[in-house]
């Protein structure tokens, strides 16, 4: 496995949860990176090889953690 943006601490799944008619529940295109959410700031990256893709915050992820 690569060390990229697929297996950082800091990704997250995308999810949009839409409660006008019921709850329904829809993946997203891209991930939620919270590299910078000391400083109030969640990323929607989108358009990232997430192979090759990481930046100067990635961080490995623990093991058993992934959100993909």
């Amino acid at each position: 496995m690569t060390d990229g943006c697929h297996n950082c601490r800091f990704r997250l799944r995308l999810e949009k949860l839409d409660y006008r008619r019921g709850c329904k529940h829809e993946r997203m295109k891209g991930f939620i990176c919270t590299a910078m959410a000391d400083e109030g700031v969640a990323n929607w990256m989108l358009g990232l090889d997430d192979d090759d893709s990481k930046c100067e915050c990635w961080m490995e992820r623990k093991e058993g953690k992934i959100h993909d």
